[in-house]
């Protein structure tokens, strides 16, 4: 525990003082310096690099972290994203080691063949090609000291945030410890083969109705918690789209097929293959879609699955107030943020998301904007949403590496309304269900109206951007005034000293302090907080509707 702490330790250490030195350019007090968006560019890829030397457990929580634009700002974000699971391979002699422990024999006596150089090499194993009784297989072998390893950081990172939680309350704490809780529960699931294998079961037999999807098949005899020897497939990356057009495969039909087999995963499935990078996307020449890597699998329960569905059905037929709804069932959006915040946020992403020739990187930029606008509300993820979320942004990503006006959203709704059919969820039975349900909140809104104006106890809200807004103002003034009051006490208390002990050096030194307290005063502006916006908002400033920048 402590060597690695203190080579976690020491490689933060110099991150922390650059991002503090943002806030306050002499740490602990001053302005906020000035930074470049060139200077954060170089700050993200070296960030990145560094989470990339720490290891498979900072490299995958990072993963699921760099899907969430409410904990990472967004310049970050887009370095982080490009964060792979891939490091150097271990050895082929540890790796054989490894093999020989689990089958307890020689390799040579398992496989007729075993070809020593890895397929690839992933933060918890590496595969590898062979042959077994005559076919092509791939063989799936665990890191050693892997899981040692996993345990020791998240003890260490969980330490971390437990002293932050303590330093600091802010909702993008409280989400971070929901991707940090959910994350250490699905690793060990991730590290167990023999798991994984039953997940493969699981999908095969989920999945025999659907022509788009090959799932893999796998050996269970040879299958074991640190191996996993599945048949080797032929295909292409997803991702290598001019291969994919030299075989004549139809790149567009085969992402609506990816569309359609996760579509069938969530809404109705509710067993959702959660690592769909394109490493793990092959394309057969028969415009089959094969998945590999099982070992992150999360289940949506029929609850979650139902209101999922209503909430798609609802941002399909337009319905704002039944999509809000939504979000507060599945646990996306507090209780405590505004209703009326919400809806606008929705139909104007929903407007943007709908616009024919709309490019990615402009609904990307308008989807900034707005998580820059409504960050301070406390928006929560439950944590069986969060790779859900993590697998959406993977598979979108996969289309707009292909397209840039690629728009997953679009491409759902018309499978989402197929989907809904097919599940009977737009029954007559359901309908009269649902609009039972929208009376019943009606006559409780109305009724929870009606009390609170009788109780004399009706609140307005105010934005929550203006009110940390005049907290720092309040605050600076405050602070302002304390110091001009120091100043000045210090001065006459240093006079009144004179007069009675006529001390020239005492009155000089007191003098001179209080000349530096004013100086200060009037110099240095002081940083209220550093709160979790001024992150979001790293090296950034504001700007009026005129285009002039605002005085700091």
């Amino acid at each position: 525990m402590i060597p690695r702490s203190l080579k976690i330790f020491f490689t933060a250490l110099p991150f922390l003082f650059s991002f503090l030195r943002d806030s306050r350019r002499f740490v602990f007090f001053g302005a906020g310096r000035k930074v470049t968006a060139d200077f954060h560019e170089k700050r993200a890829r070296d960030l990145t690099a560094k989470i990339a030397s720490l290891g498979p457990s900072f490299i995958k929580l990072t993963q699921v972290i760099s899907t969430r634009a409410d904990i990472i700002p967004p310049l970050y974000l887009r370095e982080l994203s490009r964060l792979h699971d891939e490091v150097p391979p271990v050895t082929f002699a540890v790796v054989k080691k490894v093999v020989e422990e689990e089958y307890r024999s020689p390799l040579e006596e398992v496989f007729e063949d075993f070809d020593p150089k890895p397929l690839a090499a992933a933060s918890l194993g590496q595969v590898y090609k062979a042959k077994y009784r005559g076919e092509e297989v791939a063989v799936k072998v665990q890191r050693p000291g892997i899981h040692k390893l996993v345990t020791i950081d998240l003890k260490i990172i969980n330490r971390i945030l437990n002293v932050l939680n303590h330093l600091f309350q802010s909702y993008q704490l409280r989400s971070l410890q929901v991707v940090i809780d959910e994350f250490s529960r699905t690793i060990y699931d991730e590290m167990d083969f023999e798991h994984e294998a039953l997940n493969i079961k699981r999908f095969q037999e989920l999945m025999k109705e659907q022509p788009a999807l090959c799932v893999p098949e796998y050996y269970p005899e040879l299958t074991t918690p640190r191996i996993l020897v599945m048949r080797y497939y032929h295909g292409i990356k997803i991702t290598e789209f001019d291969k994919l057009k030299a075989h004549g495969i139809d790149v567009d039909r085969v992402l609506s097929k990816l569309i359609e087999v996760y579509t069938q995963q969530i809404l109705l499935d509710g067993v959702v293959h959660a690592d769909p990078h394109p490493g793990n996307i092959l394309v057969t020449d028969e415009e089959k879609i094969v998945l590999l890597d099982y070992g992150l699998v999360v289940e949506l329960d029929a609850e979650t699955r139902k209101e999922l569905i209503q909430t798609t059905l609802a941002g399909a037929r337009k319905d704002f107030d039944r999509l809000i709804e939504g979000y507060y069932k599945l646990g996306i959006a507090n209780r405590e943020v505004s209703p009326a915040i919400l809806r606008e946020a929705a139909e104007t992403m929903f407007n943007i998301l709908t616009t024919e020739g709309i490019t990615q990187k402009r609904i990307q930029e308008i989807a900034i904007q707005i998580v820059e606008s409504f960050y301070a509300f406390p928006f929560e993820l439950p944590s069986n949403l969060v790779y859900l979320f993590k697998t959406a942004a993977l598979v979108e990503g996969i289309g707009t590496l292909y397209r840039n006006d690629f728009n997953a959203v679009k491409d759902i709704v018309p499978l989402a309304r197929q989907v809904i059919r097919e599940e009977k969820s737009a029954s007559i039975c359901r309908q009269v269900e649902t609009e039972l349900e929208t009376l019943q909140r009606m006559y409780r809104d109305v009724a929870g109206l009606l009390k609170t104006l009788r109780r004399e106890e009706l609140r307005v809200r105010i934005h929550p951007v203006s009110i940390s807004q005049t907290e720092r103002y309040v605050a600076k003034v405050f602070r302002r005034s304390v110091v001009g009051m120091m100043a000045i006490t210090l001065a006459l208390t240093t006079t009144m000293l004179y007069l009675v002990n006529k001390n020239v050096v005492l009155l000089a030194g007191g003098l001179l302090i209080s000349g530096i307290l004013l100086l200060c005063l009037i110099l240095i502006q002081i940083p209220t907080t550093y709160g979790f916006h001024l992150w979001m908002d790293l090296g950034k400033r504001r700007r009026k509707p005129n285009g002039r920048t605002p005085p700091t």
